[in-house]
């Protein structure tokens, strides 16, 4: 489970029910900005020790009862200020042994440069035995990202047939998604 080679980092302070894992310590750090629609927003900012190979993940871990069997679409508001680099939204389905069973990012439909605040989304099936969905924004090379107005939505049953390509506290419900708490 690649979870357990992440480290994280208790220190950040992206909000109540979300977690900032990094693969290299003290390369990011996140903190509670002036928000898309609410008074907050979630950022990630690079630190001198960020290189091209140093990235950061914004993280929420859910039970997947819920969403089992259905296609859902994250979605949320980001904006940036790029050095270098890519930014975006991510969206992964586990199994009950931890394996991915679905994954999708927009590394093919970067974020770049400097953007004010857009909306970005990610569709895909969650699999009858997904055992757990988990979500957030990235930050790849160096920079600063705000996230905000995350939604996770059902859209309705999956596809028949359709099959897509660690836990510290995993909820049942999406929480804090405007980063107000």
């Amino acid at each position: 489970m690649w979870w357990l080679l992440l480290t994280l980092s208790a220190l950040a302070e992206p909000g109540k029910d979300w977690l900032l894992f990094l693969p290299r310590e003290n390369t990011y750090v996140c903190s509670r900005e002036a928000g898309h629609s609410g008074r907050y927003s979630a950022s990630l900012r690079s630190t001198p020790r960020a290189d091209d190979v140093s990235y950061a993940l914004l993280v929420q871990d859910l039970q997947a009862g819920n969403y089992r069997g259905r296609r859902v679409r994250f979605s949320g508001f980001l904006r940036s200020r790029l050095e270098s680099g890519w930014c975006g939204l991510w969206l992964r389905v586990d199994g009950r042994q931890g394996q991915p069973l679905a994954f999708e990012n927009l590394q093919k439909r970067p974020v770049l440069g400097r953007t004010d605040w857009n909306r970005y989304q990610i569709e895909m099936a969650v699999p009858a035995e997904a055992s757990s969905v988990h979500y957030g924004g990235l930050l790849c090379e160096r920079g600063q990202i705000w996230l905000d107005d995350f939604r996770l939505e059902v859209l309705g049953e999956a596809p028949a047939g359709l099959v897509e390509l660690r836990k510290l506290r995993t909820l049942s419900e999406p929480s804090n998604l405007g980063f107000e708490e």
